[in-house]
């Protein structure tokens, strides 16, 4: 480091050396939130419906950040019935 970026370092004020979880120019109560959910079969309807439903919101200038939740976290993989859940893939982790 040179010198000048060593004296700007002692400038900083006391707020920018803790880390912050909240993203830049996050505003309380101007995020929105939509939850598509669904029955046994539909995961493809889900994901056409996110995705067509995702691209009507960004064509109207909003940010759109889709996710997915997995529900069956703590089911037992082997007794996932593929025609009813899809196929299903262990990893080793």
């Amino acid at each position: 480091m040179g010198e000048k970026q060593l004296s700007e370092l002692g400038k900083k004020s006391v707020d920018s050396e803790f880390f912050s979880p909240v993203p830049e120019g996050y505003q309380k109560g101007k995020y929105k939130y939509v939850f598509i959910t669904g029955s046994v079969i539909s995961g493809i309807g889900k994901g056409t419906v996110t995705s067509s439903i995702a691209k009507l919101l960004e064509e109207r200038g909003l940010k759109v950040s889709p996710m997915k939740a997995e529900a069956y976290y703590n089911v037992d993989a082997g007794t996932l019935n593929p025609f009813r859940h899809g196929e299903v893939f262990v990893l080793d982790d």
